[in-house]
């Protein structure tokens, strides 16, 4: 009864918003990008380097919820029109209605592809979008847009993930939902970044440790101050930095073990962080492919990572690779390996030059501009 209610008020919403959108001006680019905030971090990130790739096409970016930081905004303002549609447009009755407006807004003004990427309110317009091209990006499995937007999965025309591993778990759900008929829609568009022509030469001395990203659970960032604080006791010559809003998430005892350089949104300034690192550290429990991972092989820094989502297929003699459970043999196992990295400079050059080499061939920035050009302004995947 209570599933019936909310269907019954999202559509009745829905319908009220698209007769409200007749007294609003329409939306005239040719294409609308809705994302959640532009917000620093690495799915962000590939989200602004999207709408570069695609600039030649006046895009309209839509931001959905509200930022906490908002540190990547002159990204896409630098590229294209930004409207910010501000709260938490998820699951609200105002959201339903705000849906079916927008929506409204969009078909009115003869906009031929929406792309939607982080977004609850992207697949909350999808039922609205009659004659209108949808497509979405899934950089994760275990977030819950796989499965909210399992209803309106016929509604998008294609659906883009970033390995072949998530690829096939969507396949798989699309299975055991009787949705086997959609797997054809699906397709891979690897993130990609700017890799230098020749590999950083990186600092002799003290070994350094680098972690980049946020400080949400699935990180467990936690255990990066618990390995900074395991180094120290072994006395290993090895400094952890850490990239992010993070300090929070460690104990003060661990905390003191590393340094602290704050969010990022200047990319020289985090381009040059990337090649004073030797090692990357990731300590997830569970990832997609991680845009640090790119950024920092790019820049010849070895990635020391859990062996989770697209993690497991980096290269062996490019990166170092530990089980995720538990976490003290997480601490240990990782601990291990930068003393022996430290110790065996020899071993860690030739490291570093095969991640260089890897991120040379594997994220071509050229590509995958191309592979989103072709599919969000031409159509093809």
């Amino acid at each position: 009864m209570k599933r019936l209610v909310v269907v019954t008020l999202r559509a009745v919403l829905g319908a009220l918003g698209r007769l409200c959108a007749l007294l609003v001006p329409p939306v005239r680019a040719p294409l609308v990008c809705v994302f959640a905030t532009p917000d620093v971090g690495g799915a962000e990130r590939v989200h602004a380097e999207i709408v570069r790739a695609v600039a030649q096409a006046c895009p309209e970016v839509w931001f959905t919820e509200t930022p906490r930081d908002g540190g990547l905004l002159p990204r896409y303002q630098a590229v294209a029109p930004v409207v910010m549609l501000g709260g938490r447009l998820r699951r609200r009755p105002g959201a339903y209605f705000q849906a079916g407006l927008q929506a409204g807004r969009i078909r009115r003004g003869g906009v031929r592809t929406v792309f939607g990427a982080f977004s609850h309110f992207f697949y909350d317009m999808l039922p609205h979008l009659n004659g209108v091209r949808c497509v979405d990006l899934l950089h994760n499995f275990g977030v819950n847009f796989e499965h909210y937007s399992l209803p309106h999965a016929r509604r998008l025309a294609a659906r883009v993930v970033i390995t072949p591993l998530l690829r096939d778990e969507l396949t798989a759900l699309y299975r055991a939902r009787g949705l086997d008929d959609l797997a054809g829609r699906v397709t891979v568009i690897a993130n990609a970044v700017e890799v230098p022509d020749t590999p950083p030469a990186k600092p002799a001395g003290t070994l350094r440790v680098l972690y980049a990203g946020r400080a949400t659970p699935e990180k467990r960032v936690h255990l990066v101050g618990r390995l900074a604080a395991r180094l120290a006791a072994m006395g290993v010559d090895a400094a952890v930095t850490c990239l992010g809003d993070v300090r929070a998430a460690m104990p003060e005892a661990d905390a003191r073990h590393c340094r602290f350089a704050g969010l990022v949104t200047d990319p020289a300034v985090l381009a040059a962080e990337y090649a004073a690192a030797h090692v990357l550290v990731l300590t997830s429990e569970r990832e997609g492919f991680p845009v640090a991972v790119m950024e920092a092989m790019a820049r010849g820094a070895v990635p020391l990572c859990t062996r989770v989502g697209g993690l497991a297929l980096l290269p062996p003699g490019a990166a170092l690779l530990v089980e995720a459970m538990p976490e003290d043999a997480v601490v240990e196992a990782m601990a291990g390996h930068v003393s022996a990295l430290s110790a065996d400079r020899a071993r860690l050059e030739a490291m570093s030059h095969a991640a260089w080499r890897h991120a040379r061939e594997h994220f071509d920035l050229v590509r995958a501009d191309a592979a989103w050009r072709g599919l969000l302004l031409e159509g093809r995947a």
